[in-house]
């Protein structure tokens, strides 16, 4: 797995806070995983990206063995049911951004 540094460098910036095409919103949003929400049990902490907190709140929603099952892209993509709707189509670059993180 690509560890904290594939996180910090290209999760956080191409991944948790690109803006939705379907939605115009981001992982990090107020209302959803950002500002201390918690939202559905994973918050993100927006004012350092880079924190280990940020990077354990991550590591906490993924599958190793079977990445495409993770709750961090099944969520999103809208394969699981996901407070936030859809995210992200199967096509957008973000899936692959997230499975390049387990090369």
């Amino acid at each position: 797995m690509g560890g904290q540094d594939y996180f910090n460098n290209v999760m956080w910036p191409n991944y948790l806070t690109v803006e939705s095409a379907l939605t115009h919103h981001t992982c990090v949003d107020a209302m959803c995983h950002g500002h201390n929400s918690f939202s559905g049990g994973f918050g993100l902490d927006e004012t350092n990206p880079v924190s280990p907190a940020n990077y354990r709140a991550a590591q906490q929603e993924l599958l190793c063995a079977t990445p495409d099952e993770s709750k961090l892209l099944i969520k999103p993509f809208g394969i699981t049911g996901h407070g936030g709707n859809t995210l992200f189509n199967m096509s957008d670059p973000e899936y692959m951004t997230f499975l390049d993180w387990f090369q």
